[in-house]
């Protein structure tokens, strides 16, 4: 079973507004990944994977067995996959995705991993894309 979701641009969905469905699509991808790696616990990790990162060029959500079967996934794919696997494997139980805005112009956000300091404050940030071939 395949799910597909579909959130066309129009007068309705304001960009603060399209910015928040995307979050809330990533968080379902991050939780969809935390399933996969259940069922399957031998799946390789990101960096061992030999995935790389590759612009998307639109909002794609997909899980982390589509963009190993693919070979390379976007700064969202890759966050989202690696978010997952530190909640997974206990290494960052608070992992979350974080978003900057990388051209006004475009409205293009970076999807990072957000990882939280021991004592709740914000500790650092992972850039999955940019350990993979993203150039900064």
């Amino acid at each position: 079973m395949g799910l597909q979701f579909e959130v066309t641009s129009g007068e309705w969905l304001r960009d603060v507004d399209a910015i928040r469905v995307a979050r809330y699509l990533y968080k379902g991808i991050v939780f969809a990944n935390l399933l996969f790696l259940e069922l399957h616990p031998n799946f390789p990790r990101l960096y061992q994977s030999g995935v790389v990162y590759k612009f998307a060029g639109t909002t794609e959500m997909v899980t982390m067995d589509v963009v190993f079967e693919r070979g390379w996934g976007s700064c969202g794919h890759l966050s989202a996959w690696r978010a997952a696997e530190l909640i997974h494997y206990g290494e960052a139980p608070e992992a979350d995705l974080a978003y900057w805005l990388q051209d006004a112009r475009t409205d293009l956000y970076h999807v990072l991993v957000r990882l939280y300091g021991r004592d709740g404050s914000d500790g650092v940030y992972e850039d999955p894309s940019a350990l993979l071939g993203m150039q900064v």
